[in-house]
């Protein structure tokens, strides 16, 4: 939808990837931490362009994916962009894949966490993202078990609302 820019952030695993392999050689360390600064230093470039672009195209909000909750300098560079963004943002992530919404997420009262469903046995679940650009809230989403219609009612960014959908994506 025009009023929102989304953006994809390969952050992966718990905390990116850090915890040491089982076994690992001290080889197999140096390359994962070569990995891991590269992909770092990647995301934090890729969640600068997303808020670029979502200034440049005068979105209301932003929606990132990711794999794994934010953390490190990506972190830190979602709070920046998003505290100087002001307007809704939707961090949509798995990770511990127990469903949660977190209002006021990263200490910011325009960030809201969607961690999506997963791990243990909720694997038939999942999250279907709405946007209206006539809603203040502007995203919505919607709990869709595997094999029924989705639900009616859906939360949004910063409160419960229902909401019709102008355009959707899944996380």
């Amino acid at each position: 939808e025009q009023c929102v820019t989304f953006g994809a952030v390969h952050l992966v695993g718990s905390m990116n990837g850090a915890e040491a392999w089982v076994g690992e050689t001290p080889q197999q360390t140096a390359d994962r931490e070569a990995a891991i600064a590269a992909r770092a230093a990647a995301n934090v470039a890729w969640v600068d362009d997303v808020f670029d672009a979502a200034v440049a195209r005068g979105s209301e909000g932003v929606f990132l994916m990711l794999q794994a909750a934010p953390s490190g300098s990506v972190r830190t560079k979602i709070i920046a962009r998003a505290q100087a963004f002001g307007g809704p943002v939707i961090a949509g992530h798995g990770d511990g894949h127990v469903y949660t919404v977190t209002p006021n997420y990263l200490g910011l009262s325009n960030v809201t966490r969607w961690e999506t469903y997963g791990a243990n046995g909720a694997t038939n679940q999942w999250i279907k993202v709405a946007v209206d650009c006539d809603s203040p809230t502007i995203f919505s989403h919607t709990t869709v078990t595997t094999g029924t219609t989705p639900a009616t009612t859906s939360s949004s960014s910063s409160s419960s609302s229902s909401s019709s959908s102008s355009s959707s994506s899944s996380s």
